[in-house]
């Protein structure tokens, strides 16, 4: 199960000896923006349609396959599998893409503006072979092949607006989002705005309803937050997203970058005189 982080997260380059060749494999991560949102308001629903593609492009299967085959031999294919899962300690496939189309309705939240942001986590695989020729006398021939993979995890970023000014409901007067609460549901995370209450948990809203975060430790100011979820309380797109069927469960929530917020935190209140050591007090209280 995959976290959202921006930017790429990279691994390799690994390299091994296939046969006679030398292979070096690499792989970058990054969460790509479906280019899908919705927004919905007090007495406002929406229907979200939604095409859901996972796995790789037929025409990249079938030409990567003959560049293994052409480079290493078809016998080596399973070898060449093996020693990127060994690395990666994930599973490697070549699934090809399948589309799964549906509708999916946003029920109209109590009250304000909700709207949800999707993402979804891609691989680009990078596989470079080292054909040696004349037994090493000539200059190895250097060949390369890529794959992109849709990943079946993704991501739902949600931001809050009770003080919509489409809605007709009185102003409210609080102060806007404390934070934003990180959670996984199955292959789903989550990203929502959420507010603080008297009892130091916290809320967040998604449709109609208002879900709490309570503190692990209720006397520890840690960032840990547990939460209990009824499937009828989530969207039904969220549910498909996240491969989960069952109607109760418990999630565990973090409140975004708490680390670097208390090292922010430790910073403004003149305790400290660099990062390292206020990074070194954070985590040792953590201990």
């Amino acid at each position: 199960m995959d976290k959202y982080f921006s930017g790429f997260r990279h691994h390799g380059p690994f390299e091994a000896t296939i046969g006679n060749e030398k292979v070096y494999y690499s792989c970058s991560e990054s969460w790509l923006d479906a280019d899908r949102s919705c927004t919905i308001r007090c007495k406002a629903g929406a229907t979200f349609s939604y095409a859901k593609t996972i796995g790789i492009e037929e025409k990249e299967v079938e030409s990567f396959n003959s560049f293994v085959e052409a480079t290493l031999g078809s016998e080596h294919i399973a070898s060449l599998k093996s020693h990127i899962e060994a690395e990666t300690s994930r599973e490697f496939t070549l699934k090809r893409t399948e589309t799964e189309k549906d509708e999916f309705t946003f029920p109209a939240p109590g009250c304000g503006r909700q709207t949800y942001f999707l993402y979804q986590l891609v691989r680009d695989h990078q596989i470079t072979v080292e054909k040696q020729r004349w037994g090493g006398l000539a200059k190895p021939l250097i060949t390369s092949a890529s794959l992109r993979e849709k990943t079946s995890n993704f991501d739902v970023r949600e931001e809050v607006d009770r003080n919509d000014r489409a809605c007709p409901c009185p102003a409210a007067t609080d102060a806007g989002p404390a934070d934003v609460l990180r959670f996984q549901i199955g292959n789903l995370s989550l990203r929502v705005d959420c507010y603080e209450e008297n009892d130091r948990s916290l809320s967040v809203m998604i449709g109609r309803h208002t879900l709490k975060a309570q503190p692990v430790d209720p006397e520890v100011r840690d960032g840990q937050y547990r939460m209990p979820i009824v499937s009828r309380q989530l969207p039904e797109l969220f549910w498909n997203l996240s491969g989960i069927r069952k109607k109760n469960i418990e999630v565990e929530a973090s409140l975004k970058d708490f680390a670097l917020s208390t090292v922010a935190r430790i910073f403004s209140e003149g305790t400290v005189v660099s990062q390292v050591e206020a990074e070194a007090s954070f985590l040792t209280s953590k201990l």
